[in-house]
């Protein structure tokens, strides 16, 4: 798989072969603010159908998170990956109306596997803290 040349046009690489064409990305919302040579950055805004019985961001929408973003880093620099591993740190939590940032960045790339590393800051408008960090292994399938 060639990859797009630029950081544009990875941007909309990513929107359309990874949040588009997956009906799961989609219902999250989310939004690719960039993604290029083994980083990216995914933003979602936490809705009342995304939270858990206390009010905050599911867990569950964390781990997919720390998933979709760690994979998206790696396929922005490797190609098509699959993943093996992902473990998250759940630190602090996301309210309704809070933007999420997920931030993701390449640490190691072999020739199968890619190791990515991810921090996650919750938003108010008011304060920014760090709510989740995370890693994952991906195998390189292309």
């Amino acid at each position: 798989m060639t990859l797009p040349d630029t950081p544009e046009a990875m941007r909309a690489h990513i929107e359309r072969e990874g949040v588009a064409a997956s009906p799961f990305t989609s219902f999250l919302g989310l939004e690719v603010v960039r993604c290029w040579q083994g980083t990216c950055e995914l933003a979602l805004t936490v809705r009342p159908d995304l939270t858990q019985s206390h009010g905050t961001l599911h867990s569950g929408v964390l781990s997919s998170l720390a998933d979709i973003v760690c994979g998206f880093a790696a396929v922005s620099q490797c190609g098509a990956v699959v993943t093996a591993n992902v473990t998250t740190h759940m630190l602090g939590p996301a309210r309704v109306g809070d933007r999420v940032y997920a931030n993701a960045t390449v640490k190691r790339a072999g020739k199968r596997q890619v190791v990515v590393t991810a921090d996650f800051h919750a938003s108010n408008g008011a304060e920014e803290r760090l709510i989740v960090t995370a890693s994952a292994t991906l195998v390189r399938i292309g």
